[in-house]
């Protein structure tokens, strides 16, 4: 309601979805190597899991990974999986993006780029591009026919940490070290806006699968000379991505939050920590409303798309899964 009347959203259903969520522990598979990263398969059936030098395929109904595919180029350090399901998007530390055609079990395209490390990677809704950024200022957008660079965007001043298509594709979201976060629009290759935040660090941004909000970890660092101490303050922003407001600031991670994530019905968010938690934020009311405790730092956690599973991927080689209720 409050945000009704400050003109932030047209409504109460804008954040609607069940009034709770519940976790239920499903299992906690051993990943026998470093993990990166994870992603879901649109349908929510397989989850796909960066480790050493493979990505690992688990399907989940089965409790058991059911095949392993090699990167040899390099570590896999980013996936991403069209929106139709059909294709699988792997980014490696050297440079080198791989692409599959799921349903065929056939490599499709390996390119390789300028990007360096690839750690982010996205595909537009419309299945005929996908992005990638890496350990540098510079965005790609490659076709996903010919693989070929159809764009370079610039305007980041660091290395870029995260990216997002709008819902309908016309544009780009990337969020940067550099604290800001920019709009791009597809067809021109021209960034529409930015927003700089008054903070130290932005570590990773999650945007919701609507499109309508933005979450952002920052750190504010605080110097107190009197007594020669550092303090370290983690939150996380929540902006409408239309007026750029900020609508939440959520607190409470003692250390870095390092991944983020939105419920489907966008009124959930999820943070990991290297402070071995995760934890579960309502955002109509402001609050923590779930802790997952774990072993070790937080690498990745993802929702899958119909909002049924959850996953957290930890440092101490643990893929753990919950059914949501």
């Amino acid at each position: 309601d409050v945000l009704v009347k400050s003109g932030i959203l047209k409504g109460t259903s804008d954040i609607s979805g069940a009034e709770t969520i519940r976790f239920e522990l499903y299992d906690v598979f051993d990943l026998n190597g470093s993990p990166s990263t994870l992603a879901f398969s649109t349908d929510g059936k397989y989850l796909y899991a960066a480790i050493d030098q493979t990505v690992q395929k688990w399907d989940l109904p089965e409790r058991h990974m059911i095949e392993t595919i090699t990167i040899a180029s390099g570590r896999p350090l980013s996936i991403g999986v069209s929106p139709d399901n059909r294709k699988l998007a792997v980014g490696d530390s050297e440079g080198y993006l791989h692409i599959w055609n799921m349903g065929q079990n056939k490599k499709a395209l390996t390119v390789e780029t300028d990007a360096g490390t690839i750690s982010s990677i996205v595909f537009n809704p419309d299945l005929g591009s996908i992005a990638i950024a890496g350990d540098e200022e510079t965005i790609y957008v490659l076709s996903l026919i010919t693989g070929k660079v159809t764009a370079e965007l610039e305007g980041h001043e660091e290395p870029v940490n995260s990216l997002a298509f709008t819902p309908n594709g016309k544009h780009l979201i990337s969020a940067s070290s550099d604290l800001s976060t920019r709009w791009w629009d597809v067809n021109t290759h021209k960034e529409k806006k930015a927003l700089t935040e008054s903070t130290d660090k932005l570590l990773c941004m999650a945007l919701s699968d609507d499109g309508g909000l933005v979450a952002l970890s920052i750190v504010d660092v605080l110097i107190d000379l009197m007594r020669n101490r550092r303090t370290d303050e983690r939150h996380i922003k929540i902006r409408n991505t239309v007026t750029g407001e900020e609508i939440r600031s959520l607190d409470g991670h003692e250390k870095d939050i390092t991944t983020l994530d939105f419920h489907p019905d966008k009124r959930f968010l999820a943070s990991g920590s290297i402070d071995d938690t995760v934890r579960i934020w309502d955002i109509q009311k402001g609050e923590m409303v779930t802790l997952l405790e774990l072993n070790e730092d937080l690498i990745c956690v993802r929702f899958s798309n119909d909002g049924k599973w959850f996953a957290a991927m930890s440092a101490d080689k643990k893929l753990t899964v919950w059914k949501l209720r």
